[in-house]
């Protein structure tokens, strides 16, 4: 009997700990698909927000394109509760900023509510500008199209 109890109080403390963690993952999700909305292959309400990010930060000669949509195949989300594939929508920007601001710039980036990636940064030095740099940044917002 002795070990039969403890087995079954340790498969029930494990059972709770699972019930735990399933919760915490489920919040995660939500908060994931969240920050990726379906179907949004023009995001202008990002390009709002990278754009009031990037004047915040003292920019100047701002522009903002939306790159067509990568030809590669969407990644699976592989979840059950929300079958859908990931796609990336390519977002280029163009700027002036002074290079100790560069950093903050890239900072603040992290508090947008899509997710995004920073693909590429690129700072040039030109003496025409100075103490400005010509900055390139190519991002990647992620978009979820349904099954």
């Amino acid at each position: 009997w002795p070990a039969n109890l403890v087995t079954a109080r340790q498969a029930e403390s494990d059972l709770s700990q699972f019930q735990r963690d399933a919760a915490a993952f489920a919040q995660q999700e939500q908060a994931l698909l969240a920050a990726i909305p379906l179907n949004d292959q023009q995001p202008l309400d990002l390009v709002k927000q990278l754009t009031r990010v990037t004047e915040q930060a003292g920019a100047s000669h701002l522009s903002v394109s939306i790159k067509p949509r990568l030809s590669e195949p969407p990644v699976s989300s592989g979840s059950p509760t929300a079958p859908a594939e990931l796609v990336t929508v390519p977002i280029h920007m163009e700027f002036e900023l002074e290079f100790v601001t560069i950093l903050d710039l890239l900072d603040n980036l992290r508090s947008l509510q899509r997710l995004t990636t920073i693909e590429e940064v690129r700072v040039v030095r030109s003496e025409s500008i100075l103490p400005r740099q010509q900055v390139t940044l190519i991002l990647h917002a992620y978009t979820r199209t349904a099954q």
